[in-house]
């Protein structure tokens, strides 16, 4: 499954004994990982600013590839609230 998402939101909610490899790559948003698949980031933030990313995670024996690609929206992977999908405002001190 391939997805390629701009300017919203993806909510994955994967069934507990699917068995996938999951590449996701984010521009200016964020992973919300909800599940036990762990999906971790894989690259290291650039000094410049931490814009792009990109997550790796296996789940069974990661027969099924999934690739997620989105640019300015969150994904998360799991059960979650409406909350959890909001974006966080900045608060300056």
């Amino acid at each position: 499954m391939t997805v390629n998402d701009s300017y919203s939101s993806v909510h994955l909610v994967p069934a507990a004994n699917l068995s996938a490899t999951y590449n996701i790559s984010t521009s200016y948003g964020s992973v919300i990982d909800k599940t036990n698949i762990g999906i971790n980031r894989t690259d290291s933030p650039d000094k410049y600013g931490d814009f792009n990313k990109h997550y790796e995670g296996k789940s069974g024996t990661g027969t099924i590839k999934i690739d997620i690609k989105s640019s300015f929206g969150n994904i998360m992977i799991g059960e979650g609230t409406k909350a959890d999908m909001k974006e966080k405002k900045k608060v300056r001190s």
